[in-house]
């Protein structure tokens, strides 16, 4: 069998809501800053310095999103409600 659950695969899905939120963010930040700072001379290098920034910042940001503001709704959301697993009955209801 292929088995997808693996420790890595879960820390980049806690954080994905956070990667499709800042990503566009950190492309306009990255490219303003490399347009500025480094003129297109070598353009392999320009590419590396900007995408690669573009990766690193966006997976930052959304770390720290979500251990710092995601995290808070998240436990509230636990707390408040109770999930339902299909076909079974809850066991505290609320």
């Amino acid at each position: 069998k292929f088995n997808l659950r693996n420790k890595y695969l879960e820390k980049i899905g806690d954080i994905s809501y956070g990667v499709y939120m800042y990503h566009p963010l950190m492309m306009y930040i990255c490219f303003s800053f490399w347009n500025t700072i480094c003129p297109v001379e070598n353009i392999v290098l320009y590419n590396i310095c900007i995408y690669g920034s573009i990766i690193a910042s966006t997976f930052i940001l959304s770390k720290l999103s979500f251990l710092y503001y995601e995290k808070r709704f998240i436990t509230l959301k636990n707390k408040k409600f109770t999930i339902i697993h299909s076909g079974k009955t809850p066991s505290n209801k609320t």
